[in-house]
């Protein structure tokens, strides 16, 4: 048995506890990478929402610039400062007529 189980046992014991330590250490490594490369993509996702938002922000901003000179430009236009007036003058006549009018109204349904 000393000759020949004991060492085949031991060669074959020996191997186990290598190869078990060699798993330990790949999924210890597999483990680093892992939480290195989260780490990466959290960086880079975070870095990718930052320069959106600015994007985002810039073109808002220019886009509000525009639009605001764009209408100024056109109200400076005679026929649209016509049209703007016209349409002011319109709107106070309508708002008179319609407190006369209700006046009227309630001064005739209240009988004075």
């Amino acid at each position: 048995m000393v000759v020949y189980y004991l060492p085949n046992i031991a060669r074959t014991l020996k191997l186990r506890y290598k190869l078990r330590n060699q798993d330990q250490a790949e999924i210890t490594k597999l483990g680093r990478l892992t939480k290195e490369l989260d780490t990466s993509i959290d960086k880079i996702l975070g870095q990718t929402l930052s320069a959106v938002n600015s994007g985002v922000s810039e073109v808002k901003k220019n886009s509000e610039a525009a639009l605001n000179k764009a209408f100024k430009d056109v109200n400076k236009e005679p026929a649209v400062a016509t049209a703007n007036s016209l349409y002011l003058s319109s709107l106070v006549n309508l708002h008179i007529k319609t407190y006369i009018l209700g006046t009227l109204t309630s001064k005739l349904s209240s009988g004075k």
